[in-house]
């Protein structure tokens, strides 16, 4: 998604603020990023702009409609 490799997505009904944004990725965010590499949270309602975001975390407040899905290793077997 935009240049980015997008393994997993976690979604939020709120505004990313710089609390909620630092609880979620301790009790998620940050597991994710260890067993599946990069991903995505988005925040339905926005987020501020200086939040403060983690190599592999990527924040939006939309899903972008630039995605290029690659090929898996399962389809090429």
């Amino acid at each position: 998604m935009d240049g980015h490799v997008i393994n997993w997505i976690e979604s939020k009904a709120l505004f990313g603020d710089d609390e909620s944004h630092e609880e979620y990725s301790n009790q998620q965010l940050r597991k994710y990023l260890t067993r599946y590499k990069s991903g995505l949270v988005i925040y339905w309602f926005g987020y501020i702009t200086e939040l403060k975001q983690e190599e592999g975390i990527l924040v939006a407040d939309h899903l972008s409609n630039n995605i290029e899905v690659l090929q898996t290793w399962i389809e090429k077997q």
